[in-house]
């Protein structure tokens, strides 16, 4: 078997990639794509004696699924580790109210929940590994056969080595010899600082008594009421914490059961949501990238201290 790969979005901030198994042995050849982000035009990138085998899906952040209705065709599967797809159906009926990403229901058909190796096509097989970056996200190993060579090749999608939400970072002790690696790296130096900074910041202004309000894309909302949830139980200063809509949502499909976090999933008006000595996590209809702010009212202002993540 003969392996090839092409950088499917390169132009639009990469990150997707389309892998050629070639077998003399078959008249057609399997096409594996990882993520499907934005600038995917798999109509372009797929030959007449070529065909959709399956989908590796890393996370559930916009740019890595901003194309996936449009690329499905074949009766192709869509692999996401287990808490991925736990949540995909939810973020891609969001995400359809926001932005163009095309009609999403043939994905929520196609999503199969990944849990150790797994055969894509025959002599080809992924498994899920930990990444870091995002609540439930994973990289694949990929492994394919040439003859009697079992050859591996690890796609990390975003990464990080800090553990997030409760799910590990990337770890780089693999149970096999990677022969070919794709990386994004997703991390800043000075993030851990900042984040420890904004969560202490967040406390500080409950306590004082404000109605605190987070607002930050959805996973994220859940990153930061699980942080925000156990560190309140560690220091023995229990603060209430509630995460609002699509946030809600996620929460609920991921299973967790954090310490002080409630969920509303559904309100008729903010102001129901906001109590002093309480957060809040609501995020805006269509989040701005970037930066997430963080807002408290003590005395009839409003201070909005920024982060980047």
């Amino acid at each position: 078997m003969n392996l090839s790969y092409q950088h499917a979005n390169p132009s639009k901030g990469g990150g997707s990639y389309l892998l050629r198994f070639r077998d003399v042995t078959r008249d057609r050849t399997a096409c594996v794509l990882v993520d499907s982000g934005v600038g995917v035009d798999l109509d372009a990138l797929l030959g007449d004696d070529e065909y959709l085998a399956a989908v590796l899906l890393t996370h559930a952040h916009l740019d890595h699924y901003a194309t996936l209705a449009d690329s499905l065709r074949d009766g192709a599967p869509v692999y996401a580790a287990e808490p991925t797809a736990k949540v995909l159906e939810d973020v891609l009926t969001e995400g359809e109210k926001n932005y163009e990403i095309g009609t999403t229901e043939s994905v929520t058909d196609a999503i199969r929940p990944l849990d150790g190796w797994q055969t894509l096509v025959p002599d080809v097989e992924a498994a899920p590994v930990p990444a870091g970056h995002a609540p439930g996200a994973a990289g694949f190993v990929v492994r394919f056969h040439d003859g009697s060579r079992a050859n591996h090749l690890l796609f990390t999608g975003d990464f990080t080595t800090r553990r997030v939400a409760g799910y590990p970072g990337f770890r780089t002790d693999l149970p096999v010899d990677v022969d070919a690696l794709f990386v994004n790296v997703s991390t800043t130096d000075d993030f851990e600082e900042t984040l420890t900074e904004s969560l202490f910041t967040i406390i500080e202004r409950a306590r004082a008594g404000s109605s605190v309000l987070v607002t930050a894309s959805a996973l994220t909302a859940v990153h930061y009421a699980y942080l925000l949830g156990h560190l309140g139980e560690r220091l023995n200063q229990s603060t209430p914490i509630t995460l609002a809509g699509q946030a809600a949502k996620l929460y609920a499909d991921f299973d967790y059961d954090v310490p002080n976090v409630e969920t509303v999933p559904v309100f008729d008006s903010a102001n129901d949501l906001l109590e002093r000595g309480a957060v809040t996590f609501a995020g805006p209809e269509v989040p701005s990238e970037g930066a997430h702010t963080a807002c408290s009212e003590p005395s009839g202002t409003t201070r909005r201290p920024r982060w980047s993540n």
